[in-house]
């Protein structure tokens, strides 16, 4: 079980508020998002692609026996995505070339904390 949307979208905020970032999204495993704060961008676009490379790399990850995929970095020319696995969900984040990658990841990890011990406890009603 996942938090309530408000929650989620409060995250998605939270994320979006991070310097240098462009878009926060929560997506499921599926790439659908199910909270997000985007400007500019196709957030059902880039919810389906995250979500695909995330599965194909989390598969890749288990296939040599390294475990589920925690998270992702894929750095461009023009910026770089972030996505890490919160319980059931993905979170992702669109940011530009010069952000602050490490800041970004701290938040993420904060950002799937929250969510994970949400799902804990709803888990635990």
């Amino acid at each position: 079980m996942t938090l309530g949307e408000q929650t989620l979208q409060a995250l998605a905020n939270h994320l979006s508020q991070v310097e240098g970032v462009r878009a926060g999204i929560v997506v499921n495993r599926d790439g659908r998002p199910v909270a997000n704060v985007v400007t500019g961008e196709d957030e059902d676009l880039l919810g389906a692609l995250t979500g695909a490379i995330f599965a194909t790399v989390n598969r890749a990850m288990q296939r040599t026996g390294l475990g589920e995929l925690d998270d992702v970095v894929i750095s461009a020319t023009g910026g770089a995505i972030q996505a890490m696995a919160a319980g059931d969900l993905v979170l992702v984040v669109l940011a530009d070339h010069q952000c602050n990658v490490g800041l970004i990841r701290l938040e993420l990890r904060r950002a799937a904390a929250t969510i994970r011990a949400g799902a804990n406890t709803a888990d635990a009603c």
